[in-house]
């Protein structure tokens, strides 16, 4: 039997807001399946903010049918629970100049120790991501994380979870889209899993 490698991109937010300029960033959190107490926490994109122009309400990461294009938020092998559990904040700067990495270090609070390397979640998008670890449920955890973004000092626009359980009739590329709880717009974003077939024994 084969193992199966799971990818996540975002393709494209969708505001309903009043078109203004905006600085836009994205808190992703993610379990890590084989250390059920730890919750993984980035900040994207990577090269900067979003830049929105006064007239924009919309920004396309992937053009429609463009399987290579999107937001990289994470690759992770498929865990044995065949569940993986991931969170989105859609965060807008209120600061003038900002550097990414003062987003991160606004949590340093709730943040244990840096992410070291899981069997499970070989790569998560952004820069210097961290781990919240000593998480006793999930939803302990993400009520940290919210409580933390609520003290950076920048606007939560929205919320939407990507939790996603996969089975047999999951398709190779699976497109999902959710309005954020606050209403204020919505994401559309792609799983894309690969199955790599197992190598067949040679006699020596």
């Amino acid at each position: 039997m084969g193992s199966s490698t799971l990818e996540l991109k975002l393709d494209s937010i969708d505001l309903t807001l009043p078109n203004r300029e905006r600085s836009l960033y994205f808190i992703l959190s993610a379990t890590t399946p084989d250390n059920p107490d730890h919750l993984m926490v980035t900040v994207l994109p990577d090269s900067g903010f979003l830049k929105l122009g006064k007239h924009q309400s919309s920004y396309h990461f992937a053009p429609a049918g463009d399987e290579d294009g999107g937001l990289f938020l994470l690759s992770t092998a498929l865990p044995a629970s065949n569940t993986v559990l991931a969170r989105l904040w859609v965060m807008e700067s209120m600061a003038a100049v900002k550097e990414i990495g003062q987003i991160l270090s606004g949590i340093t609070g709730f943040v244990q120790n840096q992410v070291t390397g899981s069997k499970l979640f070989q790569t998560i998008g952004g820069l210097n991501p961290v781990v919240l670890s000593g998480v006793q449920t999930v939803s302990n955890g993400l009520g940290q994380i919210g409580t933390a973004l609520s003290k950076l000092g920048d606007r939560q626009l929205g919320f939407v979870s990507m939790d996603q359980h996969f089975t047999d009739s999951t398709p190779p590329t699976l497109t999902c889209q959710q309005t954020m709880m606050s209403g204020n717009g919505s994401l559309t974003w792609s799983w894309l899993s690969t199955t790599t077939s197992p190598v067949a024994a040679t006699p020596v």
